[in-house]
């Protein structure tokens, strides 16, 4: 037998003696690799989760930027100082009930074990706002949310003599509310917003027209 052959054969010889320690050790440490594995992976999942949630919530706040945009001004948001949403509209309403309902279906795929407890507190007051927002929409007392003061506003009677955007639209004008007047920018902006202003204001006679006809008229 040559040199080599014996290495081989004692090598062979050694591990059929202490494989049987081998496997022993390795079932004794398999069961703490998976737990720190699965451990792991739930860390990693956690981290998903989160990072999903703040991806669905930065979506919600540029949402209520775009519906609002005066608001949008309001909080310093100067690309919307040239819009103004007509939310009296069909158009608008629909894109409201489509909006929150798809938000909502986004919302009910988390759970409180899935996410930091700060924001499974702001995913629920996200979702009553929706769902709030939402049964204001489909109430058969047709009514919608204003978007200057956030109370209920009546479809049919949208311009009232206390509070409704004809009377702030005015304020705006004035150079010392948030539409800024500095620079000839703000001047485009603001005629750019006073154009869109006239469709809400035919969109309201509208309505009030069919207040007329169904006699929901102020008193």
């Amino acid at each position: 037998m040559t040199r080599i052959q014996q290495v081989i054969l004692s090598i062979f010889r050694t591990s059929i003696i202490y494989l049987p320690n081998m496997i022993k050790s390795i079932l004794i440490l398999l069961p703490f690799v998976l737990f720190i594995s699965c451990n792991q992976q739930d860390k990693s999942s956690s981290i998903s989760y989160n990072d999903s949630l703040d991806s669905l919530f930065r979506e919600y706040y540029e949402f209520k930027k775009h519906i609002n945009p005066i608001e949008a001004t309001k909080a310093g948001y100067n690309e919307y100082n040239d819009q103004l949403a007509n939310y009296v509209s069909t158009p608008y309403i629909n894109e409201l009930k489509d909006s929150y309902s798809k938000f909502l279906e986004a919302l009910s795929e988390y759970d409180s074990t899935e996410v930091t407890a700060a924001r499974w507190m702001s995913l629920r007051v996200m979702k009553w706002d929706c769902e709030i927002k939402r049964e204001g929409l489909t109430n058969k007392l047709v009514t919608i949310a204003s978007p200057l003061y956030d109370l209920p506003n009546f479809e049919l009677t949208p311009l009232i003599q206390i509070q409704s955007l004809h009377l702030y639209f005015s304020q705006l004008a004035g150079g010392i509310s948030v539409q800024p007047f500095h620079t000839v920018t703000d001047y485009d902006n603001w005629l750019r917003r006073v154009d869109a202003y006239i469709p809400f204001l035919d969109t309201c006679i509208a309505n009030m027209q069919q207040g007329i006809k169904q006699n929901v008229v102020l008193p």
